[in-house]
């Protein structure tokens, strides 16, 4: 399996260089800015943002579009599921099942705020960790103080993960060519069996990481390579889009700069 660290922060890109804390910075300026929004607008624009941002960072699409396509489902549903559960401006009933649903202007509002507001954050989520190492991550989130428990934590979860994928993966190759997965049924008792399967090896590979650790001198804290200085151009042009993006925010909602 190419794994999502080996295939995509590894390689180069217009923003790789970037010191990850100047974009750790920036992109949460963004996202308060996004989960403050109260129309669809600031959203929409923060998302062709990232689009551009990462044409221009040479971001491979596939991975893009890959990493955007699971929120984008889930905002789907959720406005879909908020068009048809609030408001009383009736603009459409459908029957189902017996049952009448009401599609109301109000819910149509409403579930289009809430799924750019997903939207947007995922992309911005999505362009910090297609152009920056996940090393790089965590030297920024040390140099932001945060918690050394949950940085490990971090570290550990985003090491392990792809061991589990890999273990997961040989196990539905193995009950796909048995036929497991011929039939509804059967496929739920595979897959069933498929997750029992993982969620053990990820108890036994806990187990088994721990004692490799504590035989090798583990005190409980791990060592966080610190990034390079920060350059005084890349605050200035970091400073510099927070400021625009900012009053560009006041413009659309409405708010006097």
């Amino acid at each position: 399996m190419h794994h999502l660290h080996e295939t995509v922060t590894d390689q180069k890109n217009n923003l790789h260089g970037v010191n990850a804390r100047v974009k750790l910075l920036t992109t949460a300026s963004m996202l308060i800015l996004v989960l403050m929004s109260n129309g669809i607008i600031f959203p929409v624009s923060v998302i062709l943002l990232c689009l551009i941002a990462a044409t221009w960072s040479k971001v491979p699409l596939k991975q893009y579009i890959h990493r955007f396509s699971e929120p984008a489902f889930i905002a789907f549903v959720i406005f879909i599921l908020k068009a048809f559960s609030s408001g009383n401006d009736v603009l459409l009933t459908l029957p189902a099942f017996g049952w009448r649903l009401t599609v109301t202007s109000q819910g149509l509002i409403e579930g289009a705020l809430i799924g750019s507001r997903v939207l947007a954050s995922v992309s911005l989520l999505v362009i910090l960790g297609l152009t920056t190492p996940f090393i790089k991550l965590l030297s920024a989130l040390s140099w932001l103080r945060v918690p050394k428990t949950l940085m490990d934590i971090f570290m550990l979860a985003y090491r392990y993960i792809f061991v589990l994928m890999d273990d997961a993966q040989v196990i539905y190759k193995s009950q796909k060519n048995r036929l497991g997965y011929v039939g509804v049924l059967r496929g739920l008792r595979s897959f069933g069996t498929l997750t029992g399967s993982v969620i053990l090896r990820a108890l036994d590979q806990s187990m088994t990481t721990t004692t490799a650790m504590v035989q090798r001198g583990y005190t409980g804290r791990f060592h966080y390579q610190q990034d390079n200085e920060t350059e005084p151009r890349e605050v200035a042009w970091a400073v510099l889009s927070v400021v625009v993006i900012s009053l560009y925010f006041l413009i659309v909602e409405g708010v006097a700069p």
